[in-house]
């Protein structure tokens, strides 16, 4: 009976254990977020969603920005992700491209428009996206970042439908000059 008990014990050991690491690679893998090809209509996925007690869909790769600890989130040297957030040291939590530089959102861009072109973008330079498909780091939200085209022709990156630029004047992963800029914020998970 005692060796019944154990192998029980064990096996509902084993499950938790697997199915802790499978919540932790999902958690800290980056996510890729594959963009149709132009003309090509999106496929919809044939998964059954998630649904909360209220019934409304749940976004299970989400997780509240409160319960993480990001005090050791550093930039590393290279990055897969597009768009990932970033632990700032007097800023907290804040989104950087590829290269570790801030980024910013322009108060007078519209939802998947921008309002920044010629000398306003050679200071404020749009995030482009320049691939086939965006990856985004582990805390940001499936489906808040996006691609659109600009009036230029060039495709910009937006989180949360609002563009997103970096600042001339940063030189280095980390700077975060163009705060103190009217019109401009730090874009912010």
């Amino acid at each position: 009976m005692n060796i019944k008990k154990f192998s029980i014990v064990a096996g509902i050991l084993i499950i938790i254990l697997i199915s802790g690491y499978i919540a932790y690679t999902n958690l800290y893998t980056p996510q890729t977020t594959e963009q149709p090809e132009q003309g090509q209509p999106e496929e919809e996925s044939s998964s059954q969603q998630a649904l909360n007690t209220e019934g409304e869909p749940v976004d299970e790769t989400q997780v509240p920005l409160e319960e993480l600890d990001l005090t050791t989130v550093e930039i590393p040297e290279q990055s897969d992700a597009n768009i990932r957030v970033f632990q700032h040291s007097e800023l907290g939590a804040i989104l950087v491209n590829i290269n570790g530089m801030t980024l910013y959102t322009f108060d007078n861009d519209g939802n998947m428009q921008s309002n920044c072109y010629d000398a306003c973008a050679e200071s404020w330079p749009p995030e482009l996206f320049n691939g086939s498909s965006l990856s985004i780091g582990s805390y940001i939200a499936k489906g808040t970042v996006d691609v659109f085209a600009r009036n230029d022709g060039s495709e910009q990156i937006t989180y949360k439908g609002m563009p997103l630029y970096t600042w001339a004047n940063d030189q280095a992963p980390g700077d975060a000059g163009g705060e103190s800029v009217s019109g401009w914020n730090i874009a912010r998970p």
